[in-house]
C-alpha cells in the first residue's frame, strides 16, 4: 500500500473504512423499513431479541453482519470487503471487537483491517474471485476470521488457520441470488459467515502451535 501512499495516509484510510463499517452496522440495527422488492428487514428485531436474552458473541456477529447486508441491499453505504454483497462479516467482527476493547480501538482497527486485506489478497491471487459465492462470502468470512484472530494476539500461523477454517464451508458455493436481487440467500449467507468466522478464529486460537 505504501508504494502509492504514505504510511500515514494508509492508516487514515483504514480508520475511515472502520468508521464506515461501524456506521453501516448501527444503521442496519436501527432501521426496520422494508428493502426494495418488499423483503422485510430482520436485523433490528433480532438485535432487540438478543439484548433481552444476553446473546452470545457469535449471535451478535451474525446479526451485525445481517444488518450490514441489509444496508447494502437497501442502497446504503458499506465497505466492499471483498465486495458490497459480502460486506457483512468483516464489518461485524470488527464492530464486535471494537465494542469490547474501546481503549485499543485505533491500533486494533488498523491491525484487523490490514490482516483481513492481506488474506483477501492472498485468496484473490489464488483465483477465487472467479468462483461464485466462495469468492465473496467465503473470502469475507476468511478475512473476518483472520482479522479477528490478529487483534486477539494470534500468531501468523493461527491467523491463516482461522482463515482456512472460515473459508472451507463455502468452497464450491455458487452465486444464485433469488430474483436477481442481492438479498436472498445473500443476506443469510453474510449472517452465517460472520458467526462461522467468529468460531473459526476462536478455534484457531485454541490450537496448539508447534
Amino acid at each position: 500500500e505504501t508504494v502509492f501512499k504514505s504510511p500515514g495516509d494508509v492508516k487514515e484510510t483504514l480508520l475511515a473504512f472502520g468508521e464506515t463499517m461501524r456506521a453501516s452496522v448501527h444503521r442496519g440495527l436501527a432501521t426496520d423499513t422494508p428493502l426494495p422488492g418488499g423483503r422485510a428487514r430482520r436485523a433490528a428485531a433480532q438485535a432487540m431479541a438478543l439484548r433481552a436474552s444476553d446473546g452470545t458473541p457469535a449471535q451478535w456477529c451474525s446479526v451485525m453482519a445481517q444488518a450490514v447486508a441489509e444496508e447494502n441491499a437497501a442502497g446504503g453505504r458499506v465497505v466492499a470487503a471483498p465486495t458490497s454483497g459480502s460486506a457483512g462479516p468483516v464489518a461485524a467482527l470488527l464492530a464486535h471487537w471494537r465494542k469490547a476493547r474501546p481503549l485499543a480501538e485505533e491500533v486494533g482497527t488498523i491491525e484487523f483491517l490490514m490482516t483481513a486485506g492481506v488474506v483477501g489478497a492472498l485468496l484473490r491471487g489464488m483465483g477465487l474471485r472467479q468462483a461464485g459465492c466462495q469468492s465473496v462470502v467465503g473470502v469475507a468470512s476468511a478475512m473476518a476470521a483472520a482479522g479477528y484472530a490478529s487483534v486477539l494476539g494470534a500468531t501468523n500461523a493461527q491467523m491463516l488457520h482461522a482463515a482456512e477454517l472460515a473459508l472451507a464451508p463455502h468452497l464450491g458455493q455458487a452465486c444464485d441470488p433469488d430474483g436477481g436481487r442481492i438479498q436472498q440467500p445473500c443476506i443469510g449467507r453474510n449472517a452465517a459467515a460472520a458467526a462461522h468466522a467468529h468460531a473459526s478464529a476462536q478455534a484457531a486460537l485454541a490450537r496448539q502451535q508447534p
